[in-house]
C-alpha cells in the first residue's frame, strides 16, 4: 500500500480535516504531517505542535504523526520533508505546498474535504473572535480537548 503524507496545520482540527484524513486512511498507509510545527500562540498559528498532536492522536490514534516546521527556504522544506518522512505522495489543500512538490516530481492529491466553504481553521478562528458559535464545525475528538486547552481563551490572547 503506498504512504501518504497528509499536511495540514489543523488551527484546529475540524470537521472537513476529519473527513478528509478518513477518506485517505481508507486509501492509504497515511501520515499526518503537523505544519508549522515551529508557530505557536501567534494570529494564524495559535496552537502548539505539541498540542496538536494531542488532538490528531485523540481523533486518529492509529495515523503517524510528524511534525513539520517551517523554514526561510522552500528547498530546505523540501529537503526536510524528504530527508525526515518516508512517503510515496502528499495528501494538500494548500496551492504553495501542491507548487513546491512539483518542482520535484514529488506526486500530489487533493484532500476530501467536507464543504470547505464552511468548514476552515480560519473561519473558526474569526467566529470566536466575533463571539460566534463555532463547536458545531469540530468534532466532538477535537472539541474536548480544545476545550482543556481553553482555546477560545487562546483566540483572544493573540
Amino acid at each position: 500500500m503506498k504512504r501518504a503524507l497528509f499536511i495540514g496545520r489543523f488551527q484546529p482540527l475540524h470537521k472537513g480535516h476529519k473527513h478528509a484524513i478518513e477518506k485517505a486512511d481508507n486509501s492509504y498507509d497515511l501520515v499526518i504531517g503537523i505544519g508549522s510545527a515551529n508557530q505557536g500562540r501567534t494570529e494564524h498559528n495559535p496552537l502548539h505542535a505539541q498540542e496538536r498532536e494531542r488532538i490528531i492522536s485523540n481523533c486518529f490514534p492509529q495515523c503517524m504523526l510528524r511534525q513539520i516546521p517551517d523554514f526561510d527556504d522552500d528547498d530546505t522544506w523540501l529537503d526536510y520533508l524528504q530527508n525526515n518522512i518516508e512517503f510515496d505522495l502528499v495528501i494538500s489543500g494548500n496551492d504553495w505546498v501542491t507548487g513546491l512538490c512539483a518542482q520535484r516530481n514529488i506526486p500530489t492529491e487533493a484532500p476530501a474535504f467536507l464543504e470547505p466553504d464552511e468548514y476552515s481553521g480560519t473561519r473558526i478562528r474569526k467566529r470566536i473572535r466575533n463571539d460566534k458559535t463555532w463547536r458545531s464545525h469540530v468534532p466532538p475528538c477535537s472539541k474536548d480537548i480544545l476545550d482543556t486547552f481553553n482555546f477560545e481563551q487562546i483566540i483572544d490572547q493573540v
